[in-house]
């Protein structure tokens, strides 16, 4: 059981109530009775169940356990990529890049899901923002145009698990079918390079089709989908 339901703190302390990760296969009535117990015997509220995609989801569905993401991770390798001049690197936070960063979790399961508490999708995306500005979760932020109001798109940057790791990129609606998140992504891909990274990745959501377009455009396969789904407790 310990290996299959794992409390999440960051979680936790973010949302102000018990959340926890479930990887269990078993996805029967049994099982899911099973899971469910185990998780309010620990005063969790919420679940975020992961399974591979093929495994069954019925029982799941019936049990009030509702799929919220078909999460893709993408992969390539790095390289040298000609970089545009109109991307640079920022630190400083601005409404706008908040606005960009709202715009990217448009298919976010925090965003989705009306289950979630009124507003935890803006400031968990807030929260992220704030924090890889301040090199917290990345180690650099991308702009393409001005970091302040004129900015047409950013790109957040980190290390995971020896890769370079996407973590938010997002384009302004106005901006968009122009190349912005093309020279970003490439950015990234040098700048992975530079770091001495062979591979970067980027987790996404198999619903946000541009976003895997263009993540396929750059040279990114798909490495492994997951369906994750949230069960209320």
């Amino acid at each position: 059981m310990d290996d299959e339901l794992v409390t999440l703190a960051w979680d936790s302390a973010f949302f102000g109530f018990g959340v926890g990760r479930c990887d269990s296969r078993d996805t029967s009535a049994d099982g899911i009775a099973r899971i469910l117990a185990e998780a309010a015997a620990r005063g969790l509220r919420l679940v975020y169940w992961v399974v591979p995609p093929e495994a069954p989801a019925d029982a799941l569905a019936a049990a009030g356990v509702l799929l919220m993401d078909r999460k893709v991770t993408y992969v390539a390798a790095s390289g040298q990529r000609q970089a545009h001049p109109a991307v640079t690197a920022t630190t400083t936070p601005s409404d706008h890049l908040l606005s960009l960063a709202l715009q990217s979790g448009q298919y976010s399961r925090f965003r989705v899901d009306p289950r979630m508490p009124a507003g935890s999708f803006e400031r968990m995306y807030a929260a992220w923002l704030d924090r890889s500005l301040a090199g917290e979760l990345a180690r650099e932020v991308l702009v393409f145009g001005e970091a302040g109001k004129d900015a047409d798109g950013f790109l957040a940057l980190g290390m995971k698990k020896g890769r370079a790791d996407i973590s938010l990129l997002g384009v302004d609606r106005a901006s968009r079918g122009r190349g912005v998140g093309t020279a970003l992504v490439d950015a990234a891909v040098a700048r992975a390079h530079a770091w001495g990274l062979a591979n970067l990745q980027v987790v996404t959501q198999q619903d946000n089709t541009p976003a895997c377009s263009l993540y396929e455009k750059c040279g990114f396969t798909v490495e492994a989908v997951e369906h994750v789904h949230h069960a209320w407790l």
